[in-house]
């Protein structure tokens, strides 16, 4: 088991905390800002990524808050003629083996942040930069911000 930081409890950090945590690591996200809240658009997740976030255990929490669209066109600005780009919704299931979702950022990050506090409670440390790292030491220094 290493101890593993993770600087940044964004999207990518909390999933990286939550695959590390589930392999038995013990893990630290450090971030700055002193409130971890709702922000951003939406987010598109092809097969790939739904599939990790499946195997995350993720899958019933993620259905709760994405949508599956059925497919994917282009539209010229002038005219308004459509090309079909790709199916999406039960061919991406049959074709990829996951399906593809569409989300708001913001409920993304809940689920995440939902999953790494359930999997350990003191993972995550609102309120603290990183602001260094030495890794001939494996030292790492943070500190205490004051809220953005």
């Amino acid at each position: 088991m290493r101890d593993v930081l993770i600087a940044g409890a964004g999207l990518g950090g909390l999933t990286a905390a939550l695959a590390l945590i589930q392999r038995g690591h013990r893990v630290r996200v450090f971030e700055q800002a002193s409130e971890l809240k709702e922000v951003g658009a939406g987010v598109q997740i092809g097969s790939n990524g739904s599939r990790l976030l499946i195997a995350l255990g993720l899958q019933q929490a993620m259905e709760q808050v994405v949508c599956v669209p059925l497919g994917r066109e282009f539209r010229l600005w002038s005219t308004g003629q459509r090309w079909r780009s790709f199916d999406l919704g039960e061919t991406s299931v049959q074709r990829f083996g996951a399906p593809y979702w569409m989300v708001h950022r913001g409920d993304f990050h809940a689920v995440l942040l939902d999953a790494v506090r359930k999997a350990d409670p003191s993972a995550i440390r609102a309120g603290n930069a990183c602001v260094g790292f030495d890794v001939q030491a494996c030292h790492a220094a943070c500190a205490v911000t004051d809220a953005m």
